[in-house]
């Protein structure tokens, strides 16, 4: 499963969201609006990992 990844060098984007800490990890889908939020650092080679983010897809996807 392949996603792209924002390097926020700025800063700007962890404004615009009000990230406070970092890492931070979210879904956003195509109209910017965040659909899930994973704060800390993650595994996200893992299958627990790699399913959670499949059925988040699909349910978005049924909307």
């Amino acid at each position: 499963m392949h996603f792209p990844v924002l390097l926020d060098i700025k800063g700007q984007v962890a404004l615009d969201y009000g990230i406070r800490g970092t890492p931070a990890h979210f879904l956003i889908d195509q109209n910017g609006d965040i659909k899930a939020f994973a704060p800390g650092a993650k595994d996200w080679k893992s299958k627990i990992s790699r399913d959670l983010i499949q059925f988040m897809i699909d349910a978005n996807i049924k909307k």
